[in-house]
This record gives C-alpha cells, sequence and structure tokens, in this order.
C-alpha cells in the first residue's frame, strides 16, 4: 500500500511541475535536467511536444508556426532536433534548449518526409515528394548534394542511411527501389519489387546492412539481403532459383492464427535476384496488411520487424523465426504514421490520426502509455534513448 501511496505522489509531483512549465513564458527555456530519453512527436496541429516517457507528461513544446510537422529526427548525440514540413527543414538546439531554429533549410518544393543524420552528424540527408534527395551542410544550410532519383513528379515516399554513411537507400511512387551513392552522386542500382508498379511506401536498413526491407501501399514487405552475403552464408550461386511454399503446414508460411479465422499473415521465401546489377537478392515475402503499409522499421537489434497502416493496427514480426507474426498492437482508432523503437528494442513508440502517440511493451505486446495533448493528427515520432558517451 505504501508503494502504490508512493506513486501516486510521485504523479502528483509530475503534475505539479507540468503547471508550472505552462505558466512559464513561451520564450523561456525549461531548466536543464536529465534527458538520458528524449521523445518527441509532431503532426497537423505544427507543435512539437516533447514527453516525459514514462508518464506521458507533455514538458514541453516548440510551435513550428508556418507547417505541419511530416517527419521528427534527434541527432545520435541529442544535441539537434531536425523537423521537416512543407517544404523547408528547421534546426533546433537542444543542449541547451531553444525553441526558435538554429537553422532552416530551404530547397525542396513539396513535403519533406524523411531526414536523417550520420554518425559524425557533419551533415544531413532529406528526401521529399518534389522527387529530390539532398544533403545539406548542417553549420551553413548550404545544399551540397541534390539528387532527382527519377524524376521531379515521382514522389520520394522514404529514405534510410546505409550503415556504411556513404548511401542512402530511397523508395518511390513508381514502385522502385534505389540506392543513391552520395560521393559519387548517382544512382548505384533501382529496382520494382516484382517488376510491379506499385507504391513503395516505406524503407528500412538493418544495423548490420544485412537485410533491406520495403513496405507497399498494398500491404507486401518484401525482404532482401546482399547478394554476396548471402551467396558466402549459402555456399550456393544458383541466384535465379524462386523457391515458394505454398503449403499450410509449411514452416516458410506463417500464419497469424492457426485456427480462429483471423486473417494469415503469410511469408513466402524466395532466393531471385532483385536489381539487374545482381546486388540484392529477394528472400521473403511477406503479407502484413490488407491495405497501406505506412511504415516498416527494424529493431535496433534487428530481432523484430514492426510495420503499421491504415488500418489503424501495429503488427510486430520476429525475424529470427522466419518473420513469424509475433504480436498486433490493437489501440489506436485511425491510421497509423511512424514509429520508432527505444534503444535496446524492447519498446515501441506509434503515432497516429486519432491525435495521440502509444508507448508499447514489444515482447509483451501490450500497450503501457498514451501521449494526448496533441489537437490534430499525429504523423510523427522520434526517441533517443540511447547512451552518448
Amino acid at each position: 500500500m505504501a508503494h502504490r501511496n508512493l506513486n501516486q505522489q510521485q504523479r502528483a509531483a509530475y503534475n505539479a511541475q507540468h503547471h508550472q512549465h505552462q505558466q512559464q513564458s513561451q520564450q523561456q527555456a525549461p531548466q536543464q535536467k536529465d534527458e538520458s530519453v528524449l521523445l518527441c512527436t509532431s503532426g497537423y496541429d505544427r507543435q512539437i511536444r516533447f514527453w516525459e516517457a514514462p508518464t506521458g507528461i507533455c514538458n514541453r513544446q516548440i510551435s513550428t508556426g508556418d507547417s505541419q510537422v511530416n517527419v521528427l529526427i534527434i541527432s545520435p548525440d541529442k544535441k539537434y532536433l531536425a523537423a521537416g514540413g512543407n517544404p523547408n527543414i528547421k534546426l533546433y538546439q537542444l543542449q541547451p534548449f531553444s525553441r526558435e531554429p538554429i537553422q532552416t533549410f530551404e530547397g525542396h518544393t513539396n513535403n519533406v518526409i524523411s531526414i536523417g543524420f550520420p554518425i559524425h552528424q557533419k551533415w544531413l540527408f532529406s528526401a521529399s515528394e518534389d522527387g529530390t534527395i539532398k544533403i545539406w551542410d548542417k553549420r551553413s544550410g548550404v545544399c551540397q548534394r541534390d539528387k532527382t532519383i527519377r524524376d521531379k513528379k515521382t514522389f520520394v515516399n522514404c529514405a534510410v542511411l546505409h550503415p556504411n554513411q556513404g548511401e542512402i537507400i530511397c523508395c518511390d511512387q513508381s514502385g522502385s527501389i534505389s540506392i543513391y551513392d552520395i560521393a559519387a552522386d548517382k544512382i548505384r542500382t533501382s529496382w520494382k519489387p516484382e517488376g510491379k508498379n506499385i507504391p513503395i511506401r516505406s524503407v528500412t536498413v538493418s544495423s548490420d546492412a544485412s537485410m533491406v526491407i520495403a513496405a507497399n501501399n498494398r500491404g507486401t514487405c518484401y525482404v532482401y539481403k546482399p547478394t554476396t552475403l548471402l551467396n558466402n552464408n549459402n555456399n550456393n550461386n544458383n541466384d535465379e532459383q524462386k523457391v515458394s511454399i505454398p503449403s499450410s503446414s509449411s514452416k516458410n508460411l506463417i500464419n497469424g492464427n492457426d485456427n480462429n479465422g483471423m486473417q494469415q499473415h503469410l511469408v513466402t521465401t524466395h532466393n531471385s535476384r532483385a536489381d539487374k546489377n545482381g546486388m540484392y537478392t529477394l528472400t521473403h515475402k511477406i503479407s502484413a496488411h490488407d491495405t497501406y503499409c505506412l511504415k516498416c522499421l527494424l529493431s535496433p537489434d534487428s530481432r523484430y520487424l514492426a510495420t503499421c497502416s491504415s488500418d489503424s493496427t501495429i503488427k510486430i514480426f520476429n525475424v529470427m523465426e522466419n518473420f513469424k507474426l509475433q504480436s498486433q498492437l490493437k489501440g489506436h482508432r485511425k491510421w497509423v504514421w511512424d514509429m520508432a523503437f527505444s534503444a535496446d528494442s524492447a519498446y515501441l513508440v506509434s503515432a497516429s490520426s486519432d491525435k495521440t502517440a502509444k508507448l508499447w511493451d514489444v515482447k509483451k505486446g501490450q500497450k503501457i502509455i498514451t501521449y494526448e495533448d496533441h489537437t490534430k493528427g499525429v504523423t510523427c515520432v522520434a526517441l533517443n534513448d540511447s547512451s552518448t558517451n
């Protein structure tokens, strides 16, 4: 009983602290405090809200003013926050905290949908629905690279930095996945999953670069591995062979639930080169959702694949068990746009059009807390709880 009362007292203290923050002038930065966990969300209300992760209390916010926010990213050292809107990117300083941007990157002509920092943080990249990827000098704001992936009318839907820090993997509305070499300023290879013109909505890469996964507008995820790595592992040069397992009793066909009539989540194994240059090989095809898969995301330890959808659900697949469906996270009422894993891969934060973000326990498949101060749909989330030492 004493333990329960202590928790109530702690929550009361947090509420009192939150009330004090609201009374402070918008021009006055909050006092320095423990920043071991940085969690923020934003969306159509044009407010970036920072959260105390375990309590759900919004302890500070930034008004972006002129645009909705499509994407948020916290720098690896936790000193900067980049926010992408339509069409500009704003860079904010987090240590010490400032509500005014220290740099604005101008040059895109449509929604910015992806941003990323390399490890050294000297530059950042962005991808936009204007069909381009740009490389920016962080200090000067000057655009150092401006690459049109296909053409100005073909939206780039997602882009991620390869672990080698020298390539960007992106996907677009035409259904293509492309590998952009930053130093050479050229597309190294490009392909369409199964040759189809279905828009690819999201792409993710494992931390060890052993796996690239792309998700399309029909809820299908395609798993690729570097061909050289696959050949080294398998000692098998028969790259053109494709193996499809139609039997429901096979280990390569994974069901969401066997006997209760729920939708089946099929995983089919393949062994076929994906691109004409033979750099990537398709290894698995996952039927994750029946409709738009808005994001796919590999956990930092590469043990889990998370997908979220316009069907309001999040699904967790166990990579180590041949992408077996581990859990289905239900609780959002509208489209789920974005997700972020904790550094230890134990937790997931999601952002939804229902004006909320939620924290989930990945192993248990359970919701822990809801963050709900936004007044319009939440489209993006950024989480950095890693050690900077």
